[in-house]
């Protein structure tokens, strides 16, 4: 996210996107991952 207008953005204004867009985050032991719908334009 170092490229997008959500670097500098807080966490609850990331969890409120990602609640309108219908986003999952998988959490494991090495990294976050976030999966998007692939028709959200951002």
């Amino acid at each position: 996210m170092k490229r997008t207008a959500y670097a500098t953005a807080q966490v609850t204004t990331l969890r409120l996107k990602l609640l309108k867009i219908g986003g999952v985050v998988i959490h494991n032991t090495r990294r976050v991952r976030l999966m998007l719908s692939s028709h959200y334009p951002d």
